[in-house]
């Protein structure tokens, strides 16, 4: 069932084309990326979608019982409710029920047993439990938690809450709201790993369907089904996540070629017929001639010229001196005192190797890196080979100077270099034709990313310390920083939580958590195969070609009992709280005891608790399952 149509779409600014002619349409359940560069509109094409847009031309058409969630409503920066209460907020309806059912239990305790009045206080108790009254607390504090929130943090007022913890709040109170058409704009930003993780896996099981913006490739990936492309005005769609849609519009755009170059052959061959026609000058050739230019001016109005690609051009950024094979060497790295925020840090820096610090926000990926710039003073062993010449990208932004173009700024700082070279490795990094003459005060903070980024490399030094170097990037130019690194001659090194970056160009990745460091080699997604695989790996002994030897199958077999015995009695327990829920469910509605508010209250208490049991008994028997298939494999 459709339940938003957008039809012939289109919108401007002042002069500037928008959008123009869009169309596509919304499915209950469809998971939609929205991808384009900074600036094509992607952000004024959910106000229209909303109708804080008036279009100017075409229609969009919502479904009468169509609910919106946007990320546009801000978190109070100076209230004092706390982000338990605001983000509860996010239930009207639910809490004014509550409120009534209170009013009501209050007249019943003062005396007042009308059978009117008992008979309100069973519908309101019926639509409450109907519309999630028994759940919506925990859903609540579970969007909290997966985001990131600490029980500490989730009593804090607003007004103590950091700008990246109020986006946060912002969007865990729009993912509880039930709407029936999210419209996310960036969800990813100032979420770590771990919860970028459980965003995907709230997605994936959302009831409803949603559009999302991001720059977050790999999340695009795992959430989306379908891609949206806003670009030079026109919306294309494609079905497919977004190496899909990559994958499409590179066919598209070899057959859009194609059928160029076919048609322009074909123009040729006319025009060349109509030149010899001409030199005949005889009056049937002639006519025939313009028979044909009238065909080839025809072709024109019709062929259809392919767009030149919006992407980067190569250009080399090249060390001035190679650097020694054993580029840097840490032991025991430290930092804090009574409370570590780690410890006993080990790890190797090879000439060449681009190596990855992952980890979840605020466990000390940042102090880790000062602290390999002398920045800030720790404990452990530093030592860098000799000849190596380090640069530091800081995600704060260094310093740039307002007042200067984008071409001055980088060439008053490398002036040894010409302008052709300035230029091109501007245009590596999407600064093309007038943009390297935009003042540095009017560009974006992605385009500042990028003179940043820029200047570092320029640099010419060995090693590179990146910090959240995608950051503020849209995809265009995270593609464009790829390309420019992979062709980088030097030694990386990184701290990024952008995992489609990390696949493209890890060799090693470093995982610090309070517990330590642990080093993985490969890619993002080496990462977590590797990681699954340690986790598992005390429960699969793995003998040899010979199989298990008589000690491992006795283990086998007992380790197999154990496990069907704790499966037959989760499912015994499971039996039996489901059997305890659905009597108490059938007390809670008879009539004597639906007139006592303090007993349903009790009553509903206990079912909670129950269903919690439930829950806990149905992941123990999941997991028992999934270990008992794992054991049955071992031969």
């Amino acid at each position: 069932m459709s339940i938003l149509t957008v039809d012939r779409l289109t919108k401007y600014f002042g002069s500037r084309l928008i959008i123009e002619n869009a169309f596509f349409h919304m499915e209950e359940k469809d998971r939609v990326g929205l991808v384009g560069a900074n600036g094509t509109g992607k952000t004024t094409l959910f106000g229209l979608l909303v109708g804080k847009h008036l279009p100017d031309g075409g229609s969009v058409v919502r479904a009468g019982d169509l609910t919106i969630g946007t990320m546009e409503q801000h978190v109070p920066e100076d209230a004092d409710v706390t982000a338990n209460e605001w983000i509860l907020s996010a239930f009207p309806d639910l809490l004014a029920l509550e409120s009534q059912m209170n009013a009501v239990q209050s007249e019943i305790e003062h005396g007042n047993t009308q059978s009117a009045l008992l008979e309100k206080q069973q519908q309101l108790r019926e639509t409450y439990e109907r519309d999630g009254g028994l759940w919506f607390r925990s859903r609540a504090q579970a969007a909290l938690s997966g985001l990131g929130f600490t029980d500490q943090q989730k009593q804090l007022p607003l007004s103590a809450l950091s700008g990246g913890q109020r986006s946060k709040l912002g969007l865990a109170r729009l993912l509880v709201s039930r709407a029936k058409l999210l419209l996310l704009d960036e969800p990813t930003n100032h979420l770590d790993i771990v919860a970028i993780r459980w965003l995907e896996e709230f997605l994936r099981s959302y009831e409803g369907g949603f559009i999302v913006i991001s720059h977050d490739r790999y999340f695009l990936d795992r959430v989306t089904e379908k891609t949206l492309e806003l670009e030079r005005g026109k919306l294309t769609v494609y079905n497919g996540d977004y190496s899909r849609y990559l994958a499409l519009k590179k066919e598209n755009r070899q057959i859009v070629e194609h059928h160029y170059e076919q048609q322009m052959k074909e123009i040729h061959r006319l025009e060349d017929a109509v030149t010899e026609m001409k030199r005949w000058n005889r009056e049937k050739s002639i006519k025939r001639a313009e028979s044909k230019e009238k065909v080839i001016e025809k072709l024109r109005d019709q062929l259809e010229k392919p767009e030149a690609d919006i992407g980067t051009i190569g250009f080399s950024f090249t060390p001035r001196q190679t650097g020694p094979n054993e580029v840097l060497n840490v032991q025991n790295l430290s930092f804090g005192f009574e409370t570590p925020l780690y410890t006993d840090c080990e790890f190797q820096l090879r000439k060449g190797e681009r190596v990855f610090l992952i980890g979840p926000n605020g466990c000390g990926k940042t102090t880790l890196l000062k602290q390999l710039l002398y920045q800030v003073k720790g404990r452990g062993s530093i030592v860098y080979g000799p000849g190596v010449e380090v640069g530091y990208y800081d995600q704060t932004g260094q310093q740039l100077h307002p007042e200067k173009t984008v071409l001055d700024e980088v060439w008053d700082e490398y002036n040894h270099l010409d302008q052709t070279t300035i230029r091109n490795a501007l245009a590596a990094f999407l600064f093309k034709g007038e943009d390297v003459f935009k003042q540095v005060a009017t560009c974006s903070g992605g385009e500042k990313a990028r003179i940043s980024l820029l200047k570092i490399m320029l640099k010419g030094s060995n090693l590179l310390f990146l910090d959240e170097p995608t950051n503020h990037l849209d995809i265009g130019s995270r593609e464009a920083l790829e390309e420019a690194l992979m062709q980088y001659e030097g030694t990386l090194f990184m701290v990024s939580h952008d995992r489609y970056f990390i696949n493209k160009l890890a060799d090693r990745v470093l995982w610090l958590t309070p517990q330590g460091m642990r080093i993985f080699e490969g890619n993002y997604d080496s990462f977590l195969q590797l990681l699954e695989q340690t986790k598992t790996v005390a429960e699969k002994k793995t003998i040899g070609a010979g199989g298990l030897d008589y000690k491992s199958k006795k283990e086998k077999e007992s380790r197999l009992r154990k496990l069907r015995t704790l499966i037959s009695k989760t499912e015994e327990a499971i039996e039996f709280l489901e059997n305890q829920a659905d009597t108490i469910r059938q007390t809670i509605l008879q009539p004597d005891i639906a007139a006592d508010y303090m007993q349903v209250m009790e009553l509903t208490k206990q079912l909670e608790e129950i269903e919690v049991q439930i829950e806990d008994q149905t992941l123990a028997w999941t997991q028992a399952s999934e270990q008992l298939e794992e054991w049955e494999k071992m031969e």
